[in-house]
């Protein structure tokens, strides 16, 4: 059976919040026993983040630099230099919802984005990876240094090193 999300929205989630409703703790359990645990953490972050701005396609976002992603290709230091890194963020673009199918949800608990770091050269790169949406944080792209300046970063420490 379909059920039309705007019905959802007034008739099953108005009365979850409304104790005076017959059998709303089976209701709940309902609700808790079929929410995916991504989804429990995507509504906790959100809560806990009364700030937070959906997502869209090509959204530029700021997320913690993950200490596992540190690599030849995600060096701390040649990130400052590109303009990449601040203050324990790196940046990305977003490309997808990680749904099955084509269709973009902004409301999944995963997107596919383009984290932008450096190659073996420290040269900019683009690499897919898939990360919580509650931990994505929508900024402007002129926040991010790497495109104020671009092609005007001439050198990374990497370079100065090799230049010794």
């Amino acid at each position: 059976m379909y059920v039309d999300d705007k019905l959802l929205k007034e008739i099953v989630f108005k009365n979850v919040f409304n104790e005076d409703q017959e059998a709303i703790d089976i209701i709940k359990s309902i609700i808790i026993e079929n929410i995916a645990q991504g989804s429990v953490s995507y509504i906790m972050g959100i809560m806990a983040n009364p700030s937070y701005e959906i997502l869209n396609i090509g959204d530029y976002v700021k997320f913690e630099f993950p200490p596992e992603w540190a690599s030849s290709e995600c060096e701390v230091d040649y990130m400052i230099d590109l303009g990449l890194f601040k203050d324990g963020y790196i940046y990305g673009q977003i490309i997808k919802s990680d749904t099955y199918g084509d269709k973009f949800s902004p409301y999944h608990d995963k997107m596919i984005i383009d984290a932008f770091v450096h190659d073996a050269d420290g040269q900019f790169k683009k690499v897919e990876r898939k990360f919580p949406t509650h931990q994505l944080i929508k900024i402007d792209k002129s926040n991010i240094k790497y495109f104020k300046y671009g092609s005007d970063i001439t050198s990374t420490s990497r370079k100065r090193m090799g230049d010794l």
